[in-house]
Order: structure tokens, then sequence, then C-alpha cells
């Protein structure tokens, strides 16, 4: 038997791995069921951003308009699958996989 002149890493799979369509058809339905769930759920709790106060912000500073504004940032719950990914991370999952799915489709033409 050859050995495969590239060693497989986490970062590169073996030279014989293949993704159909269907895969990346497939993981991309799968990653939309895990966020509407997880906004639903929230299976593994929240991630609590607290408020932020940013005081001072001085706007048209020497004109006879100048105000001293304060910004509020409400705190934020953002929910976590069971694995601990907050939707901002499984937001960016979908988003390489449908990349995925279009290198996927560019290939088959």
């Amino acid at each position: 038997k050859k050995s495969d002149p590239t060693p497989a890493t986490e970062e590169s799979p073996p030279l014989s791995t293949r993704v159909s369509l269907r895969d990346a058809e497939e993981l991309l339905n799968q990653l939309k069921k895990q966020i509407t769930r997880t906004k639903l759920e929230a299976p593994g709790g929240y991630q609590t951003i607290p408020e932020i106060v940013n005081e001072g912000i001085i706007i048209m500073k020497g004109t006879s308009m100048e105000q001293n504004l304060t910004q509020r940032i409400p705190e934020e719950k953002i929910p976590l699958d069971e694995d601990g990914r907050s939707i901002r991370e499984l937001e960016e999952l979908l988003d390489d996989a449908v990349i995925l799915r279009t290198q996927v489709f560019d290939c088959l033409c």
C-alpha cells in the first residue's frame, strides 16, 4: 500500500476526503436548525455581556451647540448551544458552510 505523501493533520484532511453538494447542503440545514434551536432553548445557558456606559462624549466642541453626552449599551444575554458556542459563532459557521457549498458547486460546473 502506498503511503499518502501529505500526512493528515487537523488542518489538512486526507487527500481522499471528498465533500459532495449533498454533504454541504446537509451541513447548512443542520446549522440552521442548531441556530434556531439555540435561540429558542439556549441549551448551554447564556453568555452575559454587561452594560457598557460611555460618559463624557463631547460633540460639536467649541461651538454654541456643544453637548456632553452619555452612551448606554444595555446588558445582553447571548444564547449558547450545549457545546458552549454562541449564536454569533454558529452564524459564522453558517457563513463558512455557505462558502463551502459555493466552492463545491463551482467544482461541479
